[in-house]
């Protein structure tokens, strides 16, 4: 009698079949496909990407491009020049705003010819006074008296009117400060001191749009 054929178990042949190294698999490197299922999987592999990026850009997404880069230069480089603007108004108002207390300790011990800036072995009197004053990269204007003069750079000016007692710190836009404060009349800042040592300050010269509250149009 002979011996008896066992048949494989169907569900370890459909095992195997798709389990079994190199038969359930077919092309890893554009895909994957199970045989038994008849379903593909597609994988990107590194070369695939690698061809992806060699394409660059369409036509559609560098026009995409420009026009954001143009959008942003359209607001943003006006919004830059207005803040520039009005920095350097500030700094104006500032640099000849601190002169203000040299003055009113050169009238308390009446001292009123100014000068600008005196330095050792400078011939002084006793009616000199010094201001102390740097010369400003967006100002224009030579020393009052004594004073260095420094290229691309000027001086607030002081005077005193002989009539009024009023005394006046003019800083006037120029050198390095914007055409914006430069063009036409010219932007200056002007600080006044009374005869009752009360000072105010006014700006003239320049669009109102830039105006500033500490020292107005």
């Amino acid at each position: 009698m002979s011996p008896r054929r066992l048949k494989p178990c169907r569900k370890a042949r459909k095992r195997g079949g798709t389990n079994g190294a190199g038969k359930g698999m077919s092309g890893f490197g554009h895909g994957l496909f199970n045989f038994s299922s008849g379903r593909g999987i597609f994988f990107m592999t590194h070369n695939s990407i690698a061809r992806k990026a060699q394409q660059g850009f369409t036509l559609i997404e560098l026009m995409i491009v420009v026009a954001i880069i143009g959008i942003l230069a359209a607001v943003a480089v006006p919004q830059y020049q207005n803040y520039v603007i009005r920095a350097q108004i500030a700094r104006a108002i500032n640099e000849t705003a601190g002169l203000k207390t040299n003055v009113d300790l050169c009238f308390t011990e009446g001292r009123t010819n100014w000068n600008s800036n005196v330095a050792a072995g400078d011939a002084v009197t006793s009616a000199d006074c010094n201001l102390g004053a740097t010369p400003s990269s967006i100002l224009v204007g030579a020393a009052n008296g004594f004073g260095p003069t420094v290229a691309g750079a000027g001086y607030p000016r002081v005077a005193t009117d002989t009539t009024t007692q009023d005394t006046t710190i003019v800083g006037t836009f120029g050198n390095g400060a914007s055409t914006a404060l430069t063009t036409g009349a010219g932007g200056k800042i002007t600080w006044t001191r009374t005869a009752a040592g009360v000072w105010s300050c006014k700006a003239s010269g320049y669009d109102p749009k830039y105006d500033s509250a500490s020292c107005p149009l």
